[in-house]
């Protein structure tokens, strides 16, 4: 009933049927699992223009909704593409992750598919930083891609400085795919990003037990990041 009433050519409908779902949303219905409320999502998303009033609706889900995940991950479509609902929906994230730092991955990802200006991403990269190190090992690959799509020329050495860092404390598989997200991101950074992959192959060459000598040369590496 609902995809139906969202397909129709009534522009006026589509907007009301999109407020039935918002209130069902918001509602928290008892009977709704995770998959419904993913299947909610994706039809507001198909079918549903987006709108200033639409944005400011999803994100005032975001403070008590038990599918913040999934409101996180559908958001870049539903989000009206204006610079003012952009600021809206990362000032948001950024007083959403002040309280919780375990939406830090998801969070990420929403931002990097957003069409954030130089100044945006600058905040963002910057913001996150010092939540780093509540990533879990699994979502460092993750947290990499995310935030190296996203570093511009004046936030780069900073935030791979920061990267480095928590990429010492990851095992050899981690380490692999990381290494392969990376180098995704290399070209478009320049001398910064081959500076990240050289410290993530000296990490991967101590964990393989190259011994003494691995250990030098990342010693040297990082002399010269330094």
């Amino acid at each position: 009933m609902c995809r139906r009433l969202l397909r129709t050519d009534s522009n006026l409908q589509r907007v009301e049927t999109a407020q039935l779902v918002l209130d069902r949303l918001r509602s928290g219905g008892a009977d709704d699992s995770s998959d419904d409320v993913n299947a909610l999502l994706r039809l507001l998303g198909n079918y549903v223009a987006p709108t200033r009033e639409l944005t400011e609706e999803i994100l005032s889900l975001l403070l008590f909704c038990e599918n913040r995940v999934l409101l996180i991950h559908h958001l870049p479509k539903l989000t009206y593409q204006s610079k003012e609902c952009v600021e809206l929906v990362v000032q948001a994230y950024l007083e959403l992750l002040s309280t919780d730092r375990s939406l830090l991955v998801p969070v990420l990802g929403s931002l990097a598919e957003m069409p954030l200006d130089i100044s945006e991403k600058n905040t963002v990269v910057e913001a996150t930083q010092s939540l780093l190190d509540a990533a879990v090992e699994e979502d460092i690959p993750a947290v990499v891609q995310s935030l190296l799509s996203m570093v511009t020329k004046s936030s780069a050495p900073k935030a791979i400085a920061r990267l480095r860092s928590e990429c010492n404390r990851i095992n050899s598989g981690t380490l692999s795919l990381t290494m392969e997200l990376a180098q995704r991101n290399a070209d478009a950074l320049a001398s910064s990003a081959h500076l990240f992959l050289d410290h993530l192959h000296g990490i991967a060459s101590i964990t393989t037990g190259s011994g003494v000598d691995g250990r030098n040369s990342q010693c040297r590496e990082l002399e010269l990041l330094d």
